[in-house]
């Protein structure tokens, strides 16, 4: 009798095990909701690769990064809106900023009228910077002497990324022309108006490890030993006197 009752008790754990491994497995609760059908990487990629592209084209458009004083330079045109800019705003002539299209137009046009030759005025020096550079950079002489009391030395005019018609500039019209004017001076006496001329007709490009244009840290020169009529014993008077 107890062999019995073993056997189907035996029997009834095996028929409950048999049904608890065909039962189907619970799901929980995050499992049973409906997901939400994955997005393709691979038209997220295209999208990424196409708004990429735009971005570049919109760079490399010159129109749509460069300012409109560069662009007139390019172009050796002024913008309408540019010649017309602050000519109604009522200021007074002396606290008015100095208007970069007005000066670019004349700096374009009086060096394509201007003579060859003949000696350089501050103005002169200023168009010629506005013609070839498209703003009228700071300039000043320096001269470097290797050996004290030596023959070595060097003498460059030197052009710095301090511009005229920046607000933040700190000399006015005025002032600016001035400075200009006793660099002429030196220059005439040296007979070097026609190097100049000849170095501002030349379009901007990198020489003697020195950039193009003058930057922050780095001031473009021109070097006036370089000039086939430069007499240093002329340097000599002009710096020790």
């Amino acid at each position: 009798m107890h062999s019995r009752t073993s056997a189907r008790t035996e029997l009834c754990g095996l028929a409950a095990r048999r049904q608890r491994r065909r039962a189907p497995p619970q799901l929980s609760h995050a499992q049973q909701q409906p997901q939400e059908p994955k997005q393709q990487p691979l038209a997220d990629l295209q999208s990424f690769f196409a708004s990429v592209q735009k971005r570049i084209e919109w760079e490399l458009d010159f129109n749509n990064w460069a300012p409109k004083s560069a662009r007139a330079w390019r172009l050796r045109e002024i913008p309408p809106e540019l010649m017309q800019r602050d000519a109604d705003k009522g200021k007074d002539a002396d606290s008015a900023p100095v208007d970069l299209s007005v000066d670019l137009a004349a700096a374009l046009e009086a060096v394509r009228d201007a003579p060859s030759s003949g000696p350089l005025s501050g103005l002169e020096l200023m168009q010629l910077s506005l013609a070839k550079f498209g703003v009228a950079y700071d300039m000043s002489l320096k001269q470097i002497d290797l050996m004290k009391g030596g023959t070595d030395r060097f003498v460059n005019l030197n052009l710095y990324v301090g511009q005229l018609h920046q607000r933040s500039f700190p000399l006015t019209r005025e002032q600016y022309l001035s400075k200009l004017d006793s660099i002429a001076d030196a220059l005439n006496a040296w007979n070097q108006s026609d190097y100049i001329r000849d170095w501002f007709k030349q379009a901007p490009a990198p020489r003697a490890g020195l950039p193009s244009r003058p930057r922050v840290d780095t001031a473009v020169g021109i070097r006036l030993n370089s000039s086939p009529t430069w007499d240093p014993q002329l340097a000599e008077t002009w710096f020790d006197s």
